[in-house]
Order: C-alpha cells, then structure tokens, then sequence
C-alpha cells in the first residue's frame, strides 16, 4: 500500500509539470506591421520600403497594374528584409502594392498606390536656350518638341501647366508623340499683352485617364546615383519688347549748352551673356518722331559727350527665384539729347513718340516696340 501512495504522487507531479509546461508555451505567430512608402519613383523602377517590424521573413512586397487582380512579388533587397527595388515598370503607369506573407494567408495588409512618370529626362531639340537645371525656357505661342529617355505609347495621357504661384491655374496642353517626340505649343493667351505680363513660371504635370495631376520631378541620372531635386519648371516668356513708363525729363546743361535727360522704364533685350539668351540684340536704334512734323532722329546705341542713348540693367530682375537668367535684363532707357531746333533735327520743347527697333545680322531676326508719348517741357 506504501508503495502504491508514492507511485500515485509521482504521477501526479509528473503531470501537474507536464500541464504547467504545456500552459505556458503559446504558440508561434508570424507578424507584419508597418506601412509601406515607395520612393525614388522612375518611369521603369521605384524603391520601396516596410517601415515597421516583422517577426518572419517569409513575406515579400508586392505589385500589380491597377485595375489587374494577381500580384508579383517582389523579393527583398540582399542588405534588409524591409525594402526591394521595383523594377521592369512601365512608364506613365498606375500600379498598386502590398505585402503579402506566405504563413499569414489573411495578412490583409494595406494596399498603396502609385504612378510612374512618364519619362525619366527630356532633351529640348528646338529651343535656342538649353534648360537650366529643371527650369526650361518657353514663350507664348513656342512649339516644342521634346525628346524622352523612356516613353509608353500607349498610355492615355495628358499633359499640363501648373502656375507656381497660383495652383489654381491649370492649362491642359494639347500635344503629340511623333518620331520619338513630345510634341505641344504653349498657348498664344497665356500671358496678358495689356498688362504686360513678362514671365510666368508653371510647373510641368501629367495625368492618367484623367485622375489625378502628377507634377513631373527633375531627375538628375549620373553612373552611380540619380538626384531628384524639385520639379520640372516651364518659364513663359513674353518675347515683345515694350515701353510701359516715362521715369522722369529734365533739362541740364552739357557744354554749357541746354540738353534734355530722359528715362523710359520697360522691357528691352538683352546686349549681355551672348549665346545664353535667345533674344541677343547687341544694339538698337531708338526712333524718336516729332509729332507736329513727323520729323525724326535716329540714336544708336552709343556714349558721346552730349548725345547718350543706351539700355541699362535693372539687377534686382536678373534672375527669377529659381535662377533663372531673365531675357529681358533690361529694364531702362537713358537718352540725352541737346535742344535742338533747327533742320531735320528737332528736339525741343513739344510733343514726341520714341519707339526702340531691334534687329539682328546673324539671325535675321527683328523687333520693335509699341511707339510711346511723351511731351518735352
């Protein structure tokens, strides 16, 4: 009997151990948690990331084109578990992603969508003025025609124009892809001739199947890394010179004989950084006819003693905010002239128009200005 009690509590313990053992062990469950954030977005490729944990490997990020219903996984990158390059995409293309984890068949992880640019870089073919970083040049009525590193026929896609400073203003571009190039004219309307609009800066954007505006990143590609800084930027120009004001009119003396002082304000073309400006006129003639007998006097642009007639640089308008170089750098007239009034050569007091022609040999080009009013004293 005293050998039965002791074999009974020896089973008994032995299964009081086995039952504690066995409450305290849980068993295994594989975990993903996070979000996921895709950058570095390229017509062909992007970098994603898991920005939380995860208790397993067993899983892997996952792509599809929207619209499909099967993912492709994507295998994580041979330095962490938490990030993959996507690669083989298709420009111009929405795509969605995920994660999905072979032990967790219900993972139901969240789904984020993204879209390709349609291009990585463009070469402008026809403009005489290459772009500046993202800033490219433009004027009102130029057509463009811009060449694609990477392009998607096929995709239903349209581009527009984006004002930087008042997003609200959105012009839809109508373009082309003919010959391997983006093809679309900036429209005629889209600066004002009345109030003079000078320059307008707007920001280069694409949409799919009329979604959403993408704005289109400036994508700096080198042999070893890609630089993405800001977005690609469309600088409009108005190509017109014009005369807006007359600053002042004096009258001093120049060898002691009276002459008249006159500053015009307005929007005159560039004599400086030749083959960097499309508009490089080194000189011009300034066309100033009496009113009561259309006679006239010709200045060219030169410095003599008592006769002047020259553009000068307003600096404050050099560059725009984005570095830019201005076309127009040249936002004064000076002009001295004696009072005169005698011959073909009247320049006294009474009523006058000036107007500022310019021309070029090399190109053939020519401008003139609006003819503006003013009155001697």
């Amino acid at each position: 009997m005293k050998h039965y009690y002791k074999n009974t509590l020896l089973i008994w313990g032995i299964l009081f151990i086995s039952g504690s053992c066995s409450d305290n062990s849980d068993p295994f469950i594989p975990e993903v948690n996070g979000d996921i954030t895709v950058n570095q977005i390229q017509a062909e490729k992007a970098q994603v990331k898991l920005n939380g944990s995860a208790n397993t490997e067993s899983f892997n990020f996952a792509v599809r084109k929207k619209g499909e219903t099967n993912f492709t996984k994507v295998p994580s990158s041979s330095s962490s578990l938490f990030e993959a390059e996507l690669s083989d995409l298709i420009p111009a293309q929405d795509y969605e992603l995920t994660i999905l984890a072979d032990e967790i068949p219900n993972l139901n992880f969240e789904i984020i969508e993204f879209t390709t640019p349609p291009f990585n870089t463009i070469e402008d073919q026809n403009s005489k003025i290459l772009n500046r970083k993202f800033n490219y040049y433009s004027e009102r009525g130029f057509e463009h025609k811009l060449l694609p590193d990477t392009y998607n026929e096929n995709a239903n896609i349209a581009y527009y124009l984006i004002a930087i400073n008042d997003e609200s203003e959105i012009i839809e571009l109508s373009h082309s892809f003919v010959d391997g190039l983006i093809n679309f004219t900036i429209p005629d309307n889209l600066l004002s001739y009345e109030s003079y609009e000078e320059v307008k800066d707007y920001y280069l954007a694409f949409s799919l199947n009329g979604g959403i505006l993408h704005k289109i990143v400036f994508q700096e590609v080198f042999e070893t890394f890609i630089n993405f800084e800001g977005h690609i930027s469309w600088i409009v120009f108005n190509p017109e010179p014009k005369i807006t004001g007359v600053d002042y009119i004096k009258e001093e003396l120049c060898s002691g004989e009276t002459q008249y002082e006159l500053s015009f304000s307005g929007y005159f073309f560039n004599k400086l950084f030749e083959g960097s400006t499309n508009y490089f006129f080194n000189t011009s003639t300034a066309v100033i006819t009496r009113l009561d007998d259309q006679s006239e006097i010709l200045m060219n642009e030169e410095r003599l003693q008592c006769i002047v007639y020259e553009r000068l640089t307003n600096k404050d308008q050099v560059t725009s905010p984005f570095g830019w170089n201005y076309l127009h750098l040249h936002k004064k007239l000076l002009i001295r002239y004696p009072d005169t009034n005698t011959g073909g050569a009247k320049f006294t007091s009474g009523d006058y128009k000036i107007k500022i022609t310019f021309s070029s040999i090399d190109t053939g080009d020519f401008f003139e200005t609006n003819e503006f009013e003013f009155t001697l004293p």
